[in-house]
């Protein structure tokens, strides 16, 4: 979030935020208030105030976004500590050309162009009509849509023309060029002698001869324009606000008055519109600033209403301009601690971490093993609820012939081990047990247990036959 300058409360955009030329324009407004005519300030103060501009140029605050030779934006990483591509384009305006584009509707619609991605106020020429259209509705070639501009073709340039009629001793000869029509009239000299007129072509225009009795008289009539239309140049040579016709290095060999150049280069120039004023070479026709077709820059939709926001109306959010809850006034700055707190602040730190490395926790011998054996636990030291969970209904136990892990058994398992059928009551009654064995084979032998008999005797075996 953006922050002010102390003295003249210029905005710094933060190392995330994206510049935004309407900040930068009113810096330069209250830069321009504050130090009036640079010519009336001294030697050293010119020195230091160069000094300042040539920082803000380069950083524009601390970690400030730039544009990179690839033209997208370059923010800083605080992870790497260095500027990352932000793979956002910071081009302004740009012009195509082709033939797809036609009509004069102002009502936006969508072009076959075949441009890849086209930005809102882009321009496009059909290089046939000379018509120009904007972008309405950024987009590729299969949603961006076009409107209508206006055309920049000039008017037809205007061919001379001659003609010559002769009415007793008057000669009358009519010349009509882009000026208007001139007439002239030529009368027959006085010894009688008829005047003979001539047209003859000559390199950009035509040679009128006149012959009478008072000579030969002869005049060039040069041609019009040639009819050439405007021409739509497209760089970033021109710059700057001015109305004042000044010479620019353009490059362009021959340009005409009329002639129009859109500078698409960087922020805060690209997008602006020129024309030109006197026609000629690179280093002698003039220019001047004439529109900006750059539309104007996005403010964003939400609901941060700035009642809500920004009580104090200053143009940053509340607590964006808080540290701690505290306003950057609440904390001295760097230069104003005096250098005895802050030697007694670090020595303060340092003896704080040294006494946690003299005093940090021993580990002991399994700090170095990546694996832990039983001989490396104390007897009786495990307990009940760090086992793992068992199965419910289930008795810890081996079931196997073999020596085994433990293992949750099961209560056929356990059955199985103690030889006890499945539900067998060892409260039942001899009656009891008898009922229940009525269909026992010969020779098969009955297991009897007499509770109320004495140790040794309790257990007694029937061989049962019938």
């Amino acid at each position: 979030m953006a922050t002010q300058t102390t003295n003249l409360g210029l905005k710094k955009p933060d190392g995330t935020d994206y510049v935004l030329v309407a900040d930068l324009n009113s810096n330069m407004d209250v830069v321009d208030n504050m130090t009036g005519k640079l010519s009336n300030l001294l030697t050293s103060a010119k020195t230091n105030l160069v000094a300042a501009i040539n920082e803000a140029a380069v950083t524009g605050g601390t970690n400030a976004p730039y544009v990179g030779d690839n033209l997208n934006w370059y923010e800083w990483d605080a992870m790497t500590s260095r500027y990352v591509d932000a793979n956002i384009s910071a081009q302004g305006v740009q012009m195509q050309t082709g033939t797809v584009i036609t009509g004069v509707s102002t009502i936006p619609a969508v072009y076959a162009t075949g441009i890849a991605y086209a930005k809102k106020y882009d321009l496009y020429l059909n290089i046939s009509t000379h018509n120009v259209y904007q972008c309405a509705t950024e987009g590729n070639a299969a949603t961006a849509t076009w409107k209508y501009l206006t055309n920049i073709k000039g008017a037809t340039g205007f061919s001379p023309s001659a003609d010559i009629s002769k009415s007793g001793n008057i000669a009358t000869i009519n010349i009509t060029d882009e000026l208007g029509r001139t007439t002239a009239t030529v009368m027959d000299g006085t010894d009688g002698i008829s005047p003979q007129a001539s047209v003859a072509a000559i390199s950009g225009g035509a040679r009128i001869t006149i012959t009478d009795a008072n000579g030969t008289t002869a005049q060039n009539v040069m041609d019009g324009a040639d009819g050439k239309g405007n021409n739509w140049y497209t760089g970033n040579a021109i710059t700057g606000t001015s109305i004042t016709p000044s010479v620019y290095a353009t490059g362009i060999a021959n340009a005409f008055a009329g002639d129009m150049y859109l500078n698409n280069g960087a922020l805060p120039n690209t997008g602006r519109e020129y024309v030109c004023t006197t026609g000629g070479s690179d280093s002698t026709a003039l220019w001047k600033y004439n529109a900006l077709l750059r539309g104007a820059d996005g403010q964003g939709t939400g609901d941060m209403l700035k009642s809500t926001y920004d009580h104090d109306s200053d143009g940053i959010v509340d607590d964006a301009e808080r540290l701690g809850g505290n306003l950057p006034s609440y904390y001295a700055a760097a230069k104003n601690i005096p250098a005895a707190q802050i030697q007694s602040d670090w020595n303060q730190s340092a003896a704080t971490a040294l006494s946690f490395i003299n005093n940090k926790p021993t580990l002991g011998s399994l700090a170095a093993k990546n694996t832990i054996s039983t001989d490396d636990i104390s007897d009786s030291i495990v307990i009940d609820c760090k086992l793992a969970k068992m199965s419910a209904i289930t008795l810890k136990g081996n079931a196997s012939t073999n020596i085994a892990t433990p293992a949750d058994l099961t209560a056929a398992q356990v059955r199985t081990m103690l030889n006890v059928v499945d539900g067998a009551d060892a409260t039942g009654t001899a009656l009891e047990l008898t009922t229940a064995i009525d269909a026992i084979a010969d020779a098969d032998k009955i297991i009897i247990e007499d509770v109320s008999a004495a140790a040794g005797l309790q257990t007694k075996h029937v061989l049962w036959s019938s």
